[in-house]
């Protein structure tokens, strides 16, 4: 692995449509898009998520093991919101979607 890809991890703002800050205001969540491997070539939850082949397995493998290491793991198949990232975070709750 080269890259991570990542929308970002610290943005002061409340969960969408819910009156509560979400864990991106407390630094506890990150938003990762996608990857970079060593030999250059890119996988996109966007464009590579649903994907029956190698890449599309890769990124379900990804989500499926940050279930385990993440208090919340969320990711295309969750909702629209979430359709080209994995949302990570260590906020307390647990939810793996």
């Amino acid at each position: 692995m080269k890259e991570i890809k990542a929308f970002g991890s610290f943005q002061c703002r409340t969960v969408a449509g819910v009156k509560r800050l979400s864990e991106h205001a407390f630094a506890k969540a990150a938003d990762i898009s996608g990857f970079v491997l060593e030999d250059g070539r890119e996988i996109s939850v966007l464009k590579d998520f649903r994907n029956k082949g190698a890449k599309g397995d890769f990124l379900r493998e990804i989500h499926d093991r940050a279930c385990s290491l993440f208090d919340v793991t969320l990711g295309p198949n969750y909702n629209a919101d979430h359709v080209n990232h994995f949302h990570l975070d260590v906020g307390g709750e647990y939810a793996c979607r």
